[in-house]
């Protein structure tokens, strides 16, 4: 249903607008030149997480830190098809998953990371589509940048980490995300088994009760 689509996308862009200020935004929503732009590394935003772009500036915050040549992409424009899917368009969203795997081609990168669940969902699980050069998700990215990252305050706070574990890479990508908060000072976790009933609530709908979880409090 086009007009879905569109409202969704609507509603990404508004909530990105209304919580940053244009200087704010490095990460670019517009395709890239059709005579190419390189970079190292192309990071993949997605659509969705415009929801959240606190967390685009984090993270690319990270990137500048780490002083990494790379582009961050994400937006609409390089929407990986799973709207047009979920809304029974399969002709567009194969138009737009190929499209998207076209602009990667474009930044003729060495690596891809990927940073939003739902996408690599559909590339790898429904589409089963490889990306031109390697492709990682962003927690196993900047796991893997551990030894170059000082941490300079601790964060005395217990939490507990949800992660898929369907695949061994998704499980792989968990182990990831837990070495990244184990490596902060004074943080410590309170373990939790996968729950199959939390997954990706931009990709599946749920339509049942979220199991009920131990009060964290409850176990200092």
């Amino acid at each position: 249903m086009p007009g879905e689509v569109a409202r969704q996308y609507g509603e990404m862009l508004l909530t990105q607008n209304l919580t940053t200020m244009p200087e704010e935004r490095t990460w670019r929503l517009t395709a890239p030149p059709r005579e190419g732009e390189h970079h190292d590394i192309v990071l993949y935003l997605g659509c969705n997480v415009l929801r959240t772009s606190h967390m685009i500036r984090t993270v690319t915050a990270i990137f500048d830190r780490l002083g990494l040549d790379y582009i961050a992409v994400g937006g609409p424009t390089y929407c990986c098809g799973i709207v047009q899917h979920r809304s029974g368009d399969a002709q567009a969203s194969e138009d737009i998953n190929l499209r998207t795997i076209e602009y990667f081609e474009r930044y003729s990168p060495r690596e891809i990371v990927m940073w939003c669940p739902s996408c690599i969902y559909f590339y790898d699980e429904v589409k089963q589509r490889k990306m031109p050069v390697p492709s990682r998700h962003a927690a196993e990215f900047l796991a893997s940048k551990l030894p170059e990252i000082t941490f300079t305050h601790r964060v005395e706070a217990r939490v507990a980490l949800h992660a898929h574990a369907q695949n061994e890479a998704r499980r792989r990508e968990a182990a990831a995300g837990r070495a990244l908060l184990e490596a902060v000072p004074g943080l410590s976790f309170f373990e939790i088994e996968p729950e199959q009933a939390i997954r990706r609530a931009f990709a599946l709908a749920i339509h049942q009760p979220l199991p009920a979880f131990p009060d964290l409090r409850e176990t200092r």
